[in-house]
């Protein structure tokens, strides 16, 4: 019995590690210590900002553009940290499984701001 929880219990942490699901206010970005964890911290951003459905900048609400601060506000607290901290490089996130959606989205984000 005891083999079966340990086993259930490495099955659920993984599953909640790899899948994300998490949102970007619950990034530890002095977590991230791998090129991965960094694009996929960074992706987690860039859902939640597309997820808002802003079309264009200049339509934004006033909460909406304080969502959006406090978005690129931790987009570029994550940036920082695998840049600067952990020396990742663009070269290493490529490398990733997430790097062309990433970029993808990333594209997206960059033609509404």
């Amino acid at each position: 019995m005891k083999k079966v929880l340990i086993a259930l219990t490495v099955i659920g942490l993984a599953g909640l590690t790899s899948c994300g699901g998490g949102s970007a206010a619950d990034i530890k970005v002095e977590d991230l210590t791998d090129a991965c964890g960094c694009a996929e911290a960074m992706e987690t951003v860039a859902d939640e900002v597309l997820d808002m459905g802003i079309e264009n900048e200049d339509d934004m609400t006033e909460e909406q553009e304080k969502e959006i601060e406090t978005l690129f506000d931790k987009f570029d607290e994550i940036e920082d940290h695998c840049k600067d901290e952990i020396k990742i490089k663009k070269s290493d996130m490529k490398e990733c499984g997430n790097w062309d959606s990433l970029n993808e989205k990333m594209g997206k984000v960059e033609d509404v701001f």
